[in-house]
């Protein structure tokens, strides 16, 4: 539950265009290891990843870096999933 209110916290940094606000409240839920994600937290860091390409953070490269962050661990829980409790394929 931490984690998404974290994301949450993160969003509404960026409605106020804190762009550092959203990466330090995103940091601890970035650190999560692959095994301990909930699922809800893909659906809720897309809306992140969304807002860092709108206009008001174009040209930013620290958007840019959260948005590889947030794409790299989506990518890392989908694997997870794939691979099932066991890592095993």
């Amino acid at each position: 539950a931490e984690s998404l209110a974290r994301v949450d916290m993160a969003v509404a940094c960026l409605l106020k265009r804190r762009l550092d606000g959203a990466a330090d409240s995103l940091a601890p839920v970035l650190a999560i290891p692959p095994g301990l994600r909930i699922a809800q937290l893909g659906g809720r860091l897309a809306d992140v990843r969304v807002r860092l390409g709108g206009a008001e953070f174009s040209g930013s490269q620290e958007a840019r870096d959260l948005g590889d962050q947030i794409d790299d661990f989506v990518g890392a829980t989908i694997v997870q999933e794939l691979d099932g409790p066991s890592g095993a394929r």
